[in-house]
């Protein structure tokens, strides 16, 4: 079961506790426009929560904890009632990136992480444990390397110093690199984390949650929907990344593109409906990050519409 650092996110029946943007909480511009942006999409009768998911270069955690602190605060006083934190993701020299959860050095990192989440009252910390294999490696990639790989994650997991708040893990995409790569011979894969059910028996074996990102889902071109999907993880879902995804990766002639607001890729908007619909019925709290690629930073029209469609969809949905 769960451990006691994250008994502060399962119990209860609380449904959807809060609906998130992404911010860049170092700098003060990002966090007045994402509040700005989080206040204008929930106006009106609004009896959810407002929330930032904290994000960064690994630099502002390192480098800017205090402006973090301070901006949060400040965004707290405007009407910001949640905050998650997305460890940072170093993908330079792919396997070596010190925040990769099977390497030692991410310990440190995370626990810098944890301590500016316990200071600025986060719910929870989502992380990535990322393999990074070539197409080669893949092709000798077998159950003992797989079980090599957790283990040494669970090892590094246990060493972090999570204090009063949660964790979560994150389920991938397939493959890892699939937005970026055209050919095989140049591809990234991640074998470990890509399956939601999968990721959430390991997280559930290693006292954390569940972070489930609908667009990562969307890349493995299953026949189940997203709501049933969502249905097989429920026990340990503790926050949700909601974005479309449009496209599918072909090698050598087509790549898929991630982050599309929601109902404007593949998944379309019916099935975003009925995954809200589905949550709000929870007993178990769940918190929504609308994570999509914008365009323009300083005038997130993507993350715009993202916001203002799923409340639209929660004020129909809502009793």
């Amino acid at each position: 079961m769960y451990n006691l650092h994250i008994n502060n996110l399962i119990g209860g029946a609380v449904m959807i506790i809060g609906i998130c943007t992404p911010c860049r909480a170092a700098k003060m511009g990002d966090v007045e426009t994402r509040v700005k942006l989080l206040l204008g999409s929930a106006s009106g009768e609004n009896r959810i929560p407002l929330g930032l998911e904290v994000v960064g270069p690994l630099s502002d955690f390192q480098t800017s904890a205090e402006e973090i602190v301070r901006n949060v605060a400040e965004a707290k006083k405007q009407g910001i009632e949640r905050v998650v934190i997305h460890a940072p993701i170093t993908r330079n020299n792919w396997r070596e990136a010190p925040t990769n959860l099977s390497r030692s050095e991410s310990v440190e990192i995370l626990n810098g992480v944890f301590d500016i989440a316990n200071r600025i009252g986060a719910r929870l910390v989502n992380a990535h444990f990322e393999t990074f294999l070539t197409a080669d490696e893949m092709r000798e990639f077998t159950d003992a390397k797989r079980n090599q790989i957790l283990e040494k994650v669970s090892d590094n997991l246990r060493r972090i110093k999570k204090g009063t708040v949660g964790l979560s893990l994150e389920n991938m995409p397939w493959p890892l690199m699939g937005d970026s790569y055209w050919c095989q011979a140049d591809m990234i894969y991640e074998p470990v984390s890509v399956d939601p059910e999968e990721v959430a028996r390991f997280a559930l074996q290693n006292g954390a949650g569940l972070t489930f990102d609908t667009c990562h889902w969307g890349t493995l071109g299953l026949s189940i929907s997203l709501k049933t999907a969502v249905q097989r993880v429920a026990h340990n879902l503790v926050h949700l990344h909601m974005s479309d995804v449009l496209g599918r990766w072909i090698d050598g002639s087509a790549r898929y593109k991630e982050g599309v607001v929601p109902g404007d890729g593949d998944l379309g908007q019916e099935v975003f409906y009925l995954l809200l619909e589905y949550l709000q019925d929870l007993e178990d709290p769940v918190t929504i990050t609308a994570e999509v690629n914008d365009r323009d930073f300083k005038n997130p029209e993507e993350s715009r519409l993202s916001l203002a469609r799923i409340f639209e969809w929660l004020r129909i949905i809502l009793p």
